[in-house]
């Protein structure tokens, strides 16, 4: 067996380790277990040890290894890596408190890497960060490049200061206030001016910034630090994004998309300073209920100058833990005529090919009469793609059901999961990508886009594609996705949340409510020797509590055997992983947390915070 517990010396500083010093896989731990360097401050990076395979945990949409995550704040490329920043709350599972950008990194748009926060209160920034963008200075406009490298221009709002702007001379590692913030880009109410995002116009040599400022209202600027208003477009929510597209792959006729964080968008003109709407509009980007708040790629280093869009993939309600809220897998926008008119599309992007495996190719055949053409499949993580005649069909209904989720196209109404897609010369193509806790489906060549975070049933892998009657299936692609993660997934986990009646109390507690805490609860001792109990089936056990000045130091026992005394006291407060333990024999096995009495000598109390266990079950 492997134990592992964490104290404040491991939470707080410039890099994680194991209480021996060394990483946790040569410490012995689990596999795949993610490092996260920290950060030095009084808002540190949650010390977490992840294997990415917790209850719904994406096995290909990014997510950090622990804490809340919301809107994306940029996706660019530069000498070979792409970077993915994003709102980070590393004090608990809420939004709008505390934020921080977080940072990950890819060489490929599908393997992520966390990296330490890029922007933190307190510590490199003043301010919280909230929403903005990120660009790539090449020609230095800014005069901020001190390195060998180009210079990475942060733009964002920061709460009661207004827009200001950060950057970076070593490629994202390390990132530093602008000395003259805020700039002069709306004013410091950031409830309602606020999450500038930058782009390059090549015509008038401009940055522009889109801001929602009574609307959407545009800025521009020859060097990133002094800005001008200019037109203003009254409409829209939060968060709004634009950018460039060829139609049809002309380059000769391109549109501006102006989309806000709904995903509501309309194609125009823009001269530099104002935008025109074309006639129409707006139309719906995605009609999912979790899609919110996407960023599109800085294109002018981007490779191909491809428009990759990555959005925030908000929660709604699947209980997730220790990490809340992940990104969509990155697709790839482009503006197409349709006979409704010109659309914007989205599919995901062709590095998903990377993931492939035990690939199925089925050719032309009927479907009806109880047929199931994935009969004999099983998968919780794949990309299937189906193309069937509408023309002829007597089918009223075609049903992909995937585990607990019916996703239905409709003949008849001629709408998938209830939303519009007309056939397109005779066919309906939809694209389903299946993650463990989320769902993306993509219609017609990517004009319909539906985007949700859905609670697929653990342990569930069963699939079926029906008609209700015959229809002709003119190809159908099922390809198998191996997980982007290291290492190899737990079979099967489960989160026990404090306030299950699983676990048994001794002693003094009470109930913390709390949105700090996983289901918003946890549960505080009052007493010496207080002490609680679960029992488990499996092979490893993680144990989330919270980390405090007044916290002492809790004795954690494995059936019978004490297994490690761990610290809670910590300068900063936050949930964290205090404990874990793998190897385990795959059988029932005890839990025990005993408040001992005992405490650092900083702290001012003995009391212990027990938030949530996840218990795996090792292939």
């Amino acid at each position: 067996m492997v134990g592992w517990s964490c104290s404040s010396k491991e939470i707080i500083g410039s890099s994680y380790r194991t209480p021996d010093g060394m990483s946790g896989a040569a410490a012995g731990g689990t596999p795949g277990v993610s490092q996260v360097p920290g950060e030095a401050g009084s808002n540190a990076l949650l010390a977490f040890a992840t294997n990415y395979d917790e209850p719904y945990r994406g096995q290909f949409h990014f997510s950090p290894p622990g804490m809340w995550m919301d809107v994306i704040d940029g996706v660019w490329y530069d000498d070979g890596t792409y970077h993915l920043t994003y709102q980070a709350v590393p004090s608990g599972f809420v939004q709008g408190q505390d934020e921080h950008w977080g940072h990950a990194t890819s060489p490929d748009l599908v393997h992520w890497t966390p990296r330490p926060f890029a922007l933190s209160p307190g510590v490199n920034v003043n301010g919280e960060a909230w929403a903005g963008s990120v660009v790539v200075d090449t020609a230095n406009t800014s005069g901020l490049t001190s390195g060998s490298g180009p210079v990475y221009v942060a733009v964002y709002t920061a709460t009661g200061i207004g827009t200001s702007l950060a950057y970076s001379n070593d490629r994202g590692q390390t990132w530093q206030a602008y000395a003259d913030n805020p700039l002069a880009i709306g004013d410091a109410n950031y409830r309602n001016n606020r999450d500038p995002v930058v782009t390059w116009h090549a015509p008038s040599r401009r940055w522009v910034c889109t801001y929602w400022e009574h609307g959407i209202t545009f800025y521009t600027s020859p060097d990133l630090v002094t800005w001008t208003r200019g037109g203003n477009f009254n409409w829209g929510q939060l968060v709004p994004d634009f950018y460039e597209l060829a139609i049809d792959d002309d380059p000769k006729q391109t549109r501006w998309v102006l989309a806000d964080a709904s995903g509501a968008y309309f194609t125009g003109q823009f001269d530099g300073q104002a935008f025109t709407p074309d006639p129409g509009g707006p139309y719906a980007m995605d009609v999912g209920p979790s899609f919110f708040a996407a960023r599109t790629s800085f294109r002018p280093t981007f490779p191909n100058q491809r428009a990759v869009q990555i959005a925030w993939m908000k929660d709604n309600g699947v209980a997730s833990a220790p990490a809340r809220g992940n990104a969509t897998f990155p697709a790839e926008l482009e503006l197409k005529t349709f006979p409704e008119g010109v659309r914007l599309t989205r599919t995901p992007i062709a590095e998903i090919r990377q993931l492939y495996a035990n690939q199925r190719h089925f050719e032309a055949q009927s479907l009806g009469g109880g047929k199931n053409l994935l009969a004999g499949i099983e998968s919780k993580t794949f990309d299937l793609e189906v193309v069937v005649d509408a023309a002829t069909t007597s089918a009223s209904k075609l049903r992909l059901q995937i585990a607990n989720k019916s996703i239905d196209y409709d003949f008849k109404a001629q709408t998938l999961l209830g939303k519009p897609l007309p056939p397109l010369d005779g066919h309906v193509t939809l694209r389903v990508l299946v993650d463990w806790g989320q769902l993306e489906v993509f219609g017609n060549e990517g004009e319909l886009s539906y985007t949700e975070s859905f609670g697929f049933t653990p342990g569930d892998a069963t699939l079926a594609l029906t008609a209700d009657a015959p229809l002709t299936l003119i190809s159908a692609d099922f390809r198998e996705l191996k997980r982007a993660w290291p290492g190899t997934a737990a079979a099967a986990s489960r989160i026990l949340d404090d306030a299950s009646p699983a676990t048994v109390y001794e002693g003094d507690w009470s109930e913390a409510q709390e949105n700090t805490y996983f289901q918003n609860t946890a549960h505080v001792s009052s007493s010496q020797d207080a002490a609680l109990e679960a029992t488990f089936t499996g092979t490893r056990v993680d144990w989330y509590g919270l980390v405090n000045t007044d916290l002492g130091m809790v004795d954690v026992y494995l059936d019978g055997v004490l297994s490690a005394a761990v610290d809670c006291y910590s300068p900063t407060r936050a949930p964290v992983l205090l404990f874990l333990e793998a190897g385990l024999p795959d059988t029932f096995h005890t839990i025990r947390l005993v408040a001992s009495g005992r405490k650092n000598a900083a702290s001012s109390g003995t009391a212990m915070v027990h938030d949530y266990f996840v218990y795996f079950i090792e292939k």
